[in-house]
């Protein structure tokens, strides 16, 4: 049997559901706009992306999606209704929780400036080892930002269970060496964490 001593821990789909309707229609409701009008904007990729790599700031996001639907709405409204987007699955923190007490815990997770700072203090009760894409300037399934997060534990890949919800991910850290589990549910990640003896 493989021993395990690390897990890497994805948030987005497994530690925080992702409540995507739930933006819109804040932002709906705020701007007079229909939801068709602001999927456009709301779902632009390179922006979003540019985001989570840390390439522009909370601000210069905030302007940019302001100015193109075209509502004034302060920078505080803006990040309340941004990060209401997380939604913590809390049978899952508690999982993350009772796991810490047994193997080291680190969360690799492509996520943005202005979601960070309402998760960290969540996180912090798990574990201090944090690799945030727009920290590293890599996303997921980039394998720097793999290597990074091997960089801050010291842990081996072939020691490690890489736990995310995206199959893309997944198949990024497989070359590396990583052990890895497709998160779809608790049952399925409890009946993997027994397989691996954890």
């Amino acid at each position: 049997m493989v021993s395990i001593d690390w897990i890497f821990l994805d948030l987005g789909g497994v530690l925080y559901r992702l409540d995507y309707d739930g933006v819109l229609k804040r932002f709906c409701r705020r701007s007079g706009k229909t939801a068709s009008e602001l999927e456009e904007v709301l779902h632009d990729y390179e922006l979003f992306r540019c985001f989570e790599l840390g390439s522009i700031t909370p601000q210069d996001f905030h302007q940019r999606i302001t100015k193109r639907i075209q509502c004034n709405i302060s920078f505080d409204e803006f990040s309340r209704i941004w990060n209401s987007l997380l939604v913590p699955k809390k049978s899952m923190f508690r999982l993350a929780q009772r796991l810490k007490s047994r193997i080291d815990l680190l969360i690799l997770s492509n996520t943005n400036e202005m979601n960070a700072a309402v998760i960290d203090p969540l996180i912090r009760g798990i574990t201090d080892k944090v690799v945030y894409s727009h920290r590293v300037g890599y996303m997921k399934p980039d394998p720097r930002i793999y290597e990074e997060a091997l960089k801050l534990s010291g842990a081996v890949p072939e020691n490690t269970l890489f736990i995310d919800d995206r199959r893309e991910n997944i198949e990024g850290a497989r070359p590396l060496g990583f052990n890895t589990h497709h998160f779809q549910d608790k049952r399925t990640l409890l009946r993997t964490i027994r397989e691996y003896g954890l």
